[in-house]
């Protein structure tokens, strides 16, 4: 029987606390309450997670390094949930996946465009463009305007394994939200989408970048 109430004395004592808070007219709003409810538990949840050693890779960590630290991981747990769902089939990485996608809402294009629309580098995208020829998934010809150049489309047999793939996609996006709540997905989305314009505006000059981190090491 304790244990039975024990998340309703877990409530009561939480609307006690609630109530000594505050007197402002919309205070004792039902609505009000659920959210300092929710921001109660993520703030202990946080507090939990700061006390993770793996978060602390560094004492002189500022909270941009954590940012980067676990994008990388989130990125390297949805790689592995992503070779999962692509078992028994021809594609071998994510990468993959996403050229299909690219192709599967446009005609054609050059493969530059597409390995720059995957923020990919030349020698790493004509590898996976290579790996789709093999398969039969992407057909490639010569570009009518630039003769230099060569375009690829999505072959019958590309575009059945990128809709036969869809589902377990959609499955993957759920175990990756994992615990967020559709709120926090929404915010979430807002701010990486911020940071991702950010960076394509960035990209471009990627070269600028590298030629100045070459300085800095032959210093």
């Amino acid at each position: 029987m304790e244990k039975k109430f024990a998340l309703t004395k877990k409530i009561v004592s939480a609307i006690e606390h609630y109530e000594k808070l505050g007197n402002e007219p919309d205070h004792l709003e039902l609505l009000n309450f659920a959210e300092w409810l929710a921001q109660e538990e993520r703030l202990k949840l946080t507090t939990r997670a700061q006390d993770d050693p793996r978060v602390h890779i560094e004492n002189s960590e500022d909270i941009a390094s954590r940012v980067c630290y676990h994008v990388e991981r989130i990125n390297k747990y949805a790689k592995y949930y992503m070779k999962l769902a692509m078992k028994d089939t021809e594609l071998v990485s994510g990468d993959d996946f996403a050229y299909l996608a690219a192709l599967a809402f446009s005609p054609s294009m050059k493969k530059t465009e597409l390995i720059s629309l995957n923020v990919g580098e030349i020698p790493t995208g004509m590898e996976v463009i290579k790996r789709l020829l093999k398969h039969g998934l992407v057909a490639d010809y010569q570009d009518l305007e630039d003769k230099r150049a060569r375009r690829i489309k999505l072959t019958e047999k590309g575009r059945a394994l990128f809709y036969e793939m869809l589902p377990k996609m959609n499955i993957i996006s759920g175990i990756v939200k994992g615990n967020l709540t559709n709120r926090e997905i929404k915010q979430l989305y807002e701010l990486l989408q911020k940071l991702d314009l950010h960076h394509e505006k960035l990209y471009p000059v990627r070269q600028t970048l590298s030629s100045a981190f070459e300085t800095l090491d032959s210093n």
